[in-house]
């Protein structure tokens, strides 16, 4: 939860703090990276858990869906309600890639465990 904590404080945070033009599109990267972690964090979190029987079998629809919808949440109210944020679509695409590459890595590592 406090990695969702930090992509919402980071996403309602004046645009001017993090802007740098030196490298194009280096935000794109940034979201991509903060909701494939996101995403990784948590399958963890599901699959250890053991109380929600759902919740442990269908992590995976579970984290993709919760990330999309704050990655959604949060560019709708950058667009809407704080002045100096806009909705930008190729965030939203940029946080579904990174939610994708989430699930996949997190795939990739497990597997490799469970060997």
């Amino acid at each position: 939860m406090l990695w969702a904590l930090l992509i919402t404080l980071l996403s309602l945070a004046p645009q001017g703090e993090f802007e740098n033009k030196s490298v194009d599109n280096l935000d794109k990267v940034v979201h991509l990276f903060l909701y494939a972690v996101l995403v990784h964090l948590f399958m963890v979190a599901f699959l250890k858990q053991r109380q929600y029987k759902l919740l442990h079998r269908y992590g995976s629809y579970t984290a993709f869906s919760a990330a999309f919808l704050l990655g959604l949440i949060m560019e709708i109210l950058q667009g809407t309600v704080f002045v100096s944020r806009s909705i930008e679509f190729m965030d939203m695409l940029a946080n579904t890639m990174g939610s994708l590459l989430g699930l996949v890595s997190f795939y990739m590592i497990y597997k490799t465990l469970k060997k």
